[in-house]
């Protein structure tokens, strides 16, 4: 378990309650990890979400021959959509780039409670569109340059 003041200190939990963020502060707990650390691989299963407290993530899409680092998130960003998303399954890898800490939720036990409270899950679908739509956002300007002249 994480301190709730500490997920509070974060835009990304705006607009949940306090009992919302007791449910993810009890979902949690803090790690860190050297540089090189894959969190998690390309095309696999996920069950978790990650904060970024320090520190700088690699957001990579492993090819055959090189791995190529797509975007960067750093402290206050998350990574790992994957973990609350259907089907569970990473559409990228991360790697810590330098030494981090981050706190790593359990989605399978932030989900469990979504069907008694819906407007928790509703809200944390929401947020987490609002992730995608960012990485989308980076992958588009990480290939406008090839469009441009």
């Amino acid at each position: 378990m994480v301190s709730p003041e500490l997920l509070r200190r974060f835009p990304l939990f705006g607009g949940l309650t306090i009992e919302q963020i007791n449910t993810l502060a009890m979902a949690a707990e803090e790690m860190s990890v050297e540089p090189g650390h894959w969190f998690f691989r390309q095309d696999a299963e996920l069950h978790d979400l990650y904060l970024v407290l320090e520190g700088q993530v690699g957001i990579v899409m492993e090819l055959p021959r090189q791995e190529v680092v797509t975007s960067t998130v750093g402290p206050g960003d998350v990574f790992g959509w994957s973990g609350l998303v259907p089907p569970h399954e990473t559409t990228a890898g991360a790697k810590a780039l330098t030494p981090c800490r981050v706190v790593r939720f359990d989605c399978r036990r932030i989900r469990s409670a979504f069907p008694e409270d819906w407007q928790f899950g509703c809200l944390m679908m929401e947020k987490m569109a609002q992730v995608i739509r960012e990485r989308l956002r980076d992958l588009r300007m990480e290939a406008l340059p090839a469009y441009v002249q």
